[in-house]
């Protein structure tokens, strides 16, 4: 005899639809048992679940709750899911949510959780007005509801486009976020966490979290020691940063140690936000500036930019770099080592990290009144100041010949003697000058392709350099310039 496929392709056995739509409790749940052992060997479709989503409007709880167990069973399948969201089962679902009963709330939620998961079930959640129901359910003192509340809200991504269609204000659900972020339970841990991210992605929940204590439970979450936890304050941190006016509140928050401490992690995701990050905080405003300063953020960088991953080592030049935009911390940062963290960026892989490393270098030759610490890093590390220079000038790259001799000349135009006879008694460095000064005989001089202003991010050493060769120069003139300068004079 051939056993069918799917076993209700005739419709329902008589004998289960006589016991679903008897009136005795007993007979019911019979009925959902033997529906639960036929499909284990059927398929799941939408005339099939029908005794089940009538049993789920029973008076009997003892009968509405295996109704939910049997339904939370069929949705683990992810082929089931867009089948039960079309089987008119989700509306005497959200009735069940508000129901008295723990096991039946719970059974109802637990079901949503799982319709969620999939794009398609998720939008018909979304549709039958889910969404402001579970808002609501984020509150109740019972713990598995919340979860299976929040849950389902972060599958959907909280339907933020419709959120102001919801009673819940967003300052309602920052406070939610913030319960389930101070729970002992690490489910609700991480479902807080996840919440943050969804919601950060709009502004106006941002200014929520900002102003309504969401800083302090987004730093609790920054503390774990679960990577993949800590993954997720760290966006929300890294996007709230972005907003100079939330600054003092960050700096006040007790964040920088945190993500100092990040930048020595071996996620190397974790350390790009966290030196993202700090960045932002130290270059969106002088407040965040001062503090970034004022932490041992540039001990930490020295000691960890050697064997950081390039686009790291770029992210730790750029936060020394904008430090060091203010002439007062300049004075105080550079002989912490300032220096040596852009002499190791000139050698990274990442060609942006080079080029932020050679314009914060200009930027310190320019500014500087004493030259020891020059001085003090000609030869180390990574090459020094010497090796720094040899390369920009034997670089294919036309800006990066224009960058060494606009350095070599700023220098030589310096009062250090100590610092001007290094430069003048540096042979490779006048053989590379020689090579670039050197034009092929008949040949027309080449044009000068590059701007002065464009030579450095910092005005006053564009304006050094365009009073010496006018606002174009070639490679060329500025070479012979400085061979000039480094024979006149030499010791």
């Amino acid at each position: 005899m051939m056993v069918k496929a799917n076993p209700f392709e005739d419709g329902i056995p008589d004998a289960i639809s006589i016991l679903a739509n008897s009136n005795n409790g007993g007979f019911q749940m019979s009925a959902i048992v033997a529906l639960g052992e036929f499909l284990e060997i059927g398929k799941v479709d939408v005339k099939v679940l029908e005794p089940l989503v009538q049993l789920l409007k029973s008076s009997n709880i003892e009968v509405k709750s295996l109704a939910l167990t049997a339904l939370n069973k069929f949705a683990e399948d992810d082929q089931n899911k867009s089948i039960i969201a079309r089987s008119g089962a989700l509306v005497p679902l959200l009735r069940l949510t508000q129901s008295e009963d723990a096991e039946v709330q719970q059974g109802a939620t637990a079901v949503f959780r799982e319709l969620a998961q999939q794009k398609d079930s998720g939008q018909m959640v979304i549709d039958a007005g889910a969404v402001p129901v579970m808002l609501k359910l984020l509150k109740p003192s019972d713990k598995e509801v919340r979860l299976n509340s929040a849950e389902t809200l972060n599958q959907v991504e909280f339907d933020l486009k419709n959120f102001h269609k919801s009673d819940t204000t967003a300052s309602e659900l920052v406070h939610s976020i913030i319960a389930l972020s101070n729970s002992d339970d690490i489910r609700e841990i991480q479902q807080a966490a996840m919440a943050y991210v969804v919601i950060t992605h709009e502004e106006r929940f941002q200014d929520e979290i900002a102003q309504h204590g969401g800083l302090e439970s987004l730093r609790g979450l920054l503390m774990l020691t679960d990577l993949v936890l800590v993954r997720f304050p760290l966006l929300c941190i890294n996007k709230i940063s972005d907003d100079a006016k939330h600054q003092a509140r960050l700096v006040d928050g007790g964040f920088l140690d945190r993500l100092i401490e990040l930048l020595e992690c071996t996620d190397e995701d974790i350390q790009d936000l966290a030196a993202s990050t700090l960045f932002r905080l130290a270059n969106n405003s002088e407040l965040g500036r001062a503090a970034v300063a004022n932490s041992n953020v540039v001990e930490r960088i020295r000691v960890l930019v050697p064997n950081s991953p390039p686009e790291i080592q770029t992210f730790m030049v750029m936060i020394t770099s904008t430090l060091i935009d203010n002439g007062i911390l300049r004075r105080r940062l550079i002989p912490l080592g300032v220096i040596d963290i852009f002499i190791h960026c000139t050698t990274s892989s990442s060609e942006r990290g080079r080029r932020y490393a050679a314009n914060a270098i200009g930027k310190v030759v320019l500014f500087l009144s004493d030259y020891q610490p020059l001085v003090k890093a000609w030869g180390i590390p990574a090459g020094g100041i010497h090796g720094f220079l040899l390369r920009l000038l034997e670089d294919p790259d036309e800006m990066s010949r224009m960058r060494g001799i606009g350095i070599i000349l700023s220098t030589l135009d310096s009062k250090n003697e100590k610092m001007i006879n290094m430069v003048k008694n540096a042979g490779k460095l006048k053989a590379a000058l020689r090579q670039i000064a050197q034009l092929p005989k008949n040949t027309t001089p080449s044009k000068p392709t590059r701007k002065m202003s464009n030579l450095f991010g910092d005005t006053a050493f564009n304006v050094q350099m365009s009073s010496l060769f006018g606002d174009r120069a070639s490679n060329a003139q500025m070479a012979k310039k400085a061979l000039n300068m480094m024979e006149k004079g030499k010791q």
